[in-house]
């Protein structure tokens, strides 16, 4: 299971403090790769890997979304001075909310992106400068004592050679999903796909294989047993109402203390004519309608949106309830307009999580103590079946 990342500074941020920056600690001072996996839709100059410098012009090298497409994967690197010497985007299309894999190769300038196995059209050719860079991030920027540009979605098995991967290599670590054997020259390894607790959102609220428990207004649930992405199946709400905006889906639950949770559900989205009615998503817990805090999701796309915020992130809705006794989750769906209706199949939920990540407040690290899963870089070689599989080329978790 990959770890997922909510794009706030409330998010989950790993960061390594010292030690392993190669851009100029590769072999011969100048040859390095860096690949992981990704998923996550469009959006502006967000961080999947970064190096970045204490020094006022901040200097920098780093992995991330695009700026004028942000679909593309964007290498970008300032020198001391604060120079941008490499500032390029991807041919390929890598933020689409699909897992894909990068690789990014500099041989002292000579550089070269590979996404999913192939190389990209892209000339990544630059002029090399020496950095002088002090910390590395995942899923977002150091910057002087504080942290930004978070990236949304998620991240799976990040690595740090300190050499130049071959093309085969390449193909090997990407069709073999992590069980690959390419350890020469592996100097820093994320696996991401489990926290020192457990899994990023072991708690569940509701498996939404049936609707057993489930209520509606302005609406009605059904099963379907064939879109789902856990379990044996996931609901269908419909809009039946045509003269208010939305329509709700809602179910009491035994006691639960949210605290310091991170509230998680997945909806589906069938089409562009179903997107187009819809102005949001909002997800409620508390006590009932008349207590409850409320969490709205206006970015949606077509397909799968997995939609995951901290209770924190939460705001009182209505009346006065309690993070630490939720009795009561609701799912509301909003049109653009009251006439709207919206079909069985059309918009689909499944599954409602909770997973307990520390939270600070400002940001959130994850520990990087430990062996190499979710630890810190470790210089010997690890062989692990990965978490993912193959299903029809596709990758799951």
């Amino acid at each position: 299971m990959a770890l997922e990342f909510d794009g706030t500074s409330q998010g989950r941020i790993i960061s390594q403090v010292s030690g392993l920056p190669i851009y100029n600690n590769g072999e011969g001072g100048n040859k390095y790769s860096v690949c992981g996996w990704v998923k996550g839709n469009a959006q502006e100059d967000r961080r999947i890997y970064g190096e970045r410098g204490n020094a006022s012009a901040n200097p920098m090298f780093a992995i991330g979304s695009g700026l004028t497409n942000t679909s593309k994967i964007r290498m970008y690197i300032r020198n001391n001075s604060g120079g941008a010497i490499c500032e390029k985007e991807s041919n390929t299309n890598v933020f689409n909310n699909s897992w894909h894999h990068f690789c990014w190769i500099d041989n002292n300038g000579t550089a070269e992106l590979y996404i999913d196995g192939v190389k990209d059209e892209t000339d990544f050719a630059y002029n090399r400068g020496t950095l002088t860079l002090d910390v590395s991030t995942i899923a977002c920027l150091y910057r002087f004592d504080y942290f930004t540009s978070y990236f949304e979605g998620q991240i799976f098995d990040i690595r740090c050679y300190n050499r130049c991967l071959t093309a085969n290599e390449i193909a090997e670590i990407y069709h073999k999903r992590g069980a690959d054997k390419i350890w020469h020259g592996l100097v820093g390894r994320w696996r991401l796909d489990e926290l020192s607790s457990g899994t990023p959102c072991p708690l569940l609220l509701d498996s939404m294989d049936s609707t057993t428990g489930w209520g509606t207004i302005d609406g009605s649930v059904s099963v379907n047993s064939s879109t789902y992405v856990q379990g044996s199946a996931a609901l269908n709400m419909t809009k039946t109402n045509t003269e208010i905006l939305w329509s709700h889906l809602y179910r009491n639950i035994s006691s639960t203390n949210l605290l310091n949770q991170t509230i998680k559900l997945w909806v589906y989205i069938k089409d562009s004519t179903t997107l187009s009615k819809i102005n949001r998503i909002a997800l409620s817990l508390g006590k009932d309608f008349d207590n409850r805090f409320m969490k709205k999701f206006y970015d949606l796309s077509v397909g799968w949106n997995d939609l995951s915020a901290h209770i924190d992130d939460f705001e009182v809705f209505a009346g006065s309830p309690d993070k630490t006794n939720v009795t009561f989750i609701s799912i509301s769906l909003v049109t653009e307009d009251e006439s709207y209706t919206v079909d069985v199949g059309d918009v689909i939920y499944d599954f409602y999580r909770a997973g307990n990540y520390p939270y600070s407040g400002s940001y959130q690290n994850i520990d990087l103590s430990g062996n190499g899963n979710h630890g810190t870089p470790y210089n010997f070689p690890t062989y692990q079946d990965s978490p993912h599989r193959l299903r029809r080329g596709v990758l799951i978790s």
